[in-house]
């Protein structure tokens, strides 16, 4: 406790006042316009040069609060169906604008790009994110209180240009691509971000506090002026036509199949979808990792179907309740998905969602049904009280979660802090299970600001909660979970941005029905720092502690016996910029584990010596110490990305590792021959430790063309 203390002492000695910011002027007016806009990026039409610009940004780094030393611009113009957004970022130094990714929804981290946050509800919790770079690569993401799914693709268009005096953009967006308020003049909360990477420099619009970032929605400007908007309400129809062939387990099978997805904005802030004979051929591949725990392993939503409007249904148990990895796919094989119908927006000051799949059967996997219904109710000015449905119904099995949560958010406590307070209770009922000890529930704080950041959570999952439509890898435990970082700006005239020192972040679990400690994980920060020019250093020691109460295998050759384990291992952690033509991140962490050692090795290598080219490694290194013997695990991944233009890509990824003893490669050609309809050649092979075909285990090539036609 006294710990702590002195850390609040220190943090609130090197305080520094950084009330919210507002520049003037803090509204931009659209101007409507009836003439053609060219989408090339010259931004030389008469309307542009009539339109508002507005070009009052400030430094949130690297001088926070200084004007940005670079002249940026921004003007909105709009017609019934769309609106077109003009960037003008001047730059001296043209030379030396970062643009390395055309691709879609590249990683802007290292590019000169500029971010726009887009509160079309303007109800300080719900955005769209939309980021371009001086290639006109695009970046799109939603916004949902805390969360961003970045995952969400919407149907908008870019083009830019590099000149001798800066680079300079043109967006078109549908109005149809966004869900809002039909008024008769919308007003719109807006934030603008724009990174000059060559100077490490980060501008803003309104609000470049550093306890705020761009999706803090609370310190957004306006966005005005909107009027007879007639584009809103089209239905779109995606027919699809697949066609490949696949040779698995010595057998061959051609491949064709045929489906549609139905896509209709019943209101300007509801939109339904509908979806018959789904399929996902042209997801990228998982990356498959080797499994060191006694608990299953998170992978991410990639399926287009389940990615817009994802984080409606989120809740503050997280992916407990609803993980959409848990409908069509066992394992890693897909199970056909017959129909699926979806319904999200809101309605008045309600956050909407509903989902309903029907699933095939296949092998030993049979039919099922899964419902999710959420609703969630703004209160206050950020906050929000919330329930949410799910149900599994598979022949004579039914099993039920019903939910409730909150959140009580603002960006205004102490004067310009950030603070957050939630709860969430869940209950589970099943005709296959136990109806009583079923019951979930989480309890968190979180203070999340420049100089200090610290949260404190409770969770208990009691021992019969079994939610077959969410992600439950422990069940039977309470948790108790926090995190305190003190991070001054000391010696920023050397190039430091900021230390980071972090006392503790421990996180133990409790056996729910008995109390006893089963798990224990705490990480001291003893040294860590970020710089001026993108790097970050970190020095950590960590403990840990396992109750194992049924032995487990690790990996072949090894087994961890019942018992208690106590370990300390230790952890370097290295990043350099991203922005450079090589960047690397690099962890290395040594210590006991179990009963035996662990040194483990993580390196990835990022490179961009082409325009058009990018590659990404990454190898990790597991060597294990049991039994006086030496145990390596080994994980290999590559991507090499090629991009001719912003619409057409070629992307390889290639993995292996040293338990699955297979080599997996995943080739893509993806073409946008318009915005919104896309064309996919995926080529996937699977070899037993052999590149030769004759290992393979899996060859498969398919052809997807998806044709979006507006109605």
């Amino acid at each position: 406790m006294r710990f702590q203390q002195t850390f609040f002492i220190i943090a609130v000695f090197f305080f520094k006042s950084s009330f919210a910011q507002t520049s003037k002027p803090d509204t931009i007016y659209s101007h409507y316009t009836n003439s053609t806009i060219v989408l090339d990026g010259k931004l030389d039409e008469s309307a542009w040069i009539n339109a508002e610009h507005i070009s009052n940004f400030t430094q949130q780094e690297l001088n926070n609060g200084q004007p940005a030393t670079e002249r940026t611009e921004i003007a909105v113009l709009f017609n019934e169906n769309n609106m077109y957004i003009g960037i003008w970022c001047f730059d001296s130094e043209p030379n030396k604008i970062m643009a390395k990714n055309f691709s879609r929804d590249f990683n802007y981290g290292g590019d000169d790009a500029v971010e726009m946050i887009f509160d079309t509800y303007n109800d300080q919790r719900n955005a769209y994110k939309f980021v371009v770079n001086a290639n006109g690569a695009r970046y799109d993401s939603q916004l949902a209180g805390a969360n961003e799914n970045v995952d969400w693709n919407g149907v908008w268009d870019c083009k830019a240009q590099i000149t001798k005096e800066g680079w300079f953009a043109e967006l078109i967006i549908p109005f149809s691509t966004l869900q809002f308020r039909r008024d008769s003049t919308s007003t719109w909360g807006l934030n603008i971000e724009r990174g000059i990477k060559h100077k490490h420099e980060r501008i803003y619009w309104q609000g470049w506090s550093r306890d705020y970032n761009l999706e803090t929605l609370s310190q957004a400007g306006k966005l005005t002026g909107f009027n007879n908007i007639k584009g809103m309400n089209r239905l779109e129809i995606l027919p699809y036509l697949l066609t490949g062939a696949e040779s698995a387990n010595k057998s061959n099978r051609f491949l064709k199949k045929v489906g549609v997805d139905f896509v209709k904005q019943i209101t300007p802030t509801l939109k339904a979808n509908l979806t018959i004979n789904t399929d996902f051929g042209q997801v990228e591949a998982d990356r498959k990792r080797v499994n060191l725990t006694r608990f299953s392993m998170y992978y991410p939503e990639k399926r287009g179907f389940f990615l817009e409007g994802k984080d409606l249904y989120s809740s503050n148990l997280g992916d407990r309740i609803f993980y959409s990895r848990r409908i069509g796919i066992a394992g890693f094989q897909p199970i056909p998905i017959i129909a699926g119908a979806r319904l999200f927006g809101k309605i008045n000051q309600t956050n909407v969602g509903f989902l309903n799949v029907q699933t095939a059967s296949q092998d030993s996997v049979a039919t099922a049904n899964y419902t999710v219904v959420r609703l969630n109710q703004d209160v206050l000015k950020q906050s929000n009280v919330g329930m949410i449905f799910t149900s599994k119904i598979n022949g004579l099995s039914q099993n039920y979660i019903f939910g409730i949560d909150g959140t009580y958010r603002t960006s205004s406590f102490l004067g310009n802090k950030n603070l957050a307070v939630g709860y969430a209770f869940a209950q589970n009922n099943s005709n296959t299970t136990l109806n009583k000890q079923n019951t979930a529930l989480n309890l968190i704080i979180s203070y999340p600001n420049d100089y200090i950041e610290t949260n404190l959570s409770f969770t208990q999952v009691k021992a019969n909660f079994d939610p077959q439509t969410g992600f439950n890898d422990r069940k039977n435990f309470k948790k108790v979970n926090s995190e305190f970082k003190f991070m001054p700006r000391w010696l920023e005239s050397w190039g430091v941005s900021k230390f980071v020192f972090k006392p503790y972040d421990f996180e133990c679990f409790f056996t729910d029905n008995t109390n006893q400690l089963e798990s224990y994980d705490n990480e001291v920060r003893v040294f860590g720092f970020n710089t001026k020019s993108g790097e970050l250093f970190e020095f950590n020691l960590q403990q840990k502690y396992d109750r194992i109460d049924q032995p487990f295998r690790l990996i072949d050759g090894i087994t961890i016996s019942a018992g208690k384990y106590h370990w300390f291992p230790y952890e370097i952690q290295v990043r350099t910029f991203s922005g450079r033509k090589v960047s690397c991140f690099f962890n290395f962490n040594q210590g006991g584990f179990y009963t035996g050692r662990r040194t483990a090795t993580n390196f990835q290598l990022n490179t961009a010596f082409l325009k058009r080219f990018n590659f990404t490694g990454r190898w990790d290194n597991n060597r294990l110490q049991f039994y006086g013997k030496e145990f390596w695990v080994n994980e290999l991944a590559g991507t090499l990305d090629l991009a001719i233009s912003t619409r057409l890509n070629f992307s390889l990824f290639t993995q292996w590792n040293s338990e699955d003893k297979e080599i997996a490669s995943n080739f893509r050609i993806h073409w946008i021959p318009k915005i919104g309809s896309d064309l996919y050649f995926v080529f996937t092979q699977v070899n037993e430790n052999d590149l030769r075909l004759s290992h393979s285990k899996l060859t498969n090539g398919m052809l997807k063309f998806v044709y979006r036609i507006a109605i």
